[in-house]
């Protein structure tokens, strides 16, 4: 036999005894009954307190519909609450920057008026040295001819 041969009969034969080695640990946890278990110790008692064997502690069917219609209205009331808080902040914080805007607008027209101030005197001003550079201009041609003359 070569060395393949011998290869793959040592894999079969692994295989088959790891899978009766499997079904052999299927079948053990199989056979496990509930005879075969422990017993669960008894659940512990407050003293004092009457426990009923054959029904477990368990509040009432109205008991329950109480306690989700009491937490629906107490969530009813947080969400609302919320919304006037949310509605309340904004509104503090239009009128805030309303209030920033206003104050702004009033530095924001006086700025506006300097600069139109500004503007007109600066165009006084040209109109001032353009006739003043006009008459001397004016000047210097006459004492030109004069000085021809």
């Amino acid at each position: 036999m070569n060395f393949k041969n011998q290869l793959s009969a040592i894999v079969g034969i692994a295989i088959v005894f790891g899978s009766a080695q499997w079904s052999a640990r299927a079948g053990d946890a199989t056979r496990i009954t509930k005879a075969d278990r422990p017993e669960r110790p008894a659940k512990p008692t407050t003293p004092g307190a009457t426990v009923s064997t054959d029904k477990p502690d368990r509040p009432s069917l109205s008991e329950v519909k109480d306690a989700v219609k009491s937490f629906q209205d107490q969530k009813r009331e947080f969400i609302r609450q919320q919304r006037e808080q949310r509605k309340l902040s904004t509104d503090d914080a239009r009128s805030k920057v309303r209030e920033e805007l206003q104050a702004a607008k009033g530095t924001l027209d006086t700025t506006r008026q300097e600069l139109k101030d500004a503007i007109e005197a600066a165009k006084r001003q040209a109109l001032e040295q353009a006739r003043k550079l006009a008459e001397e201009a004016r000047e210097a041609a006459k004492e030109g001819k004069r000085g021809k003359e």
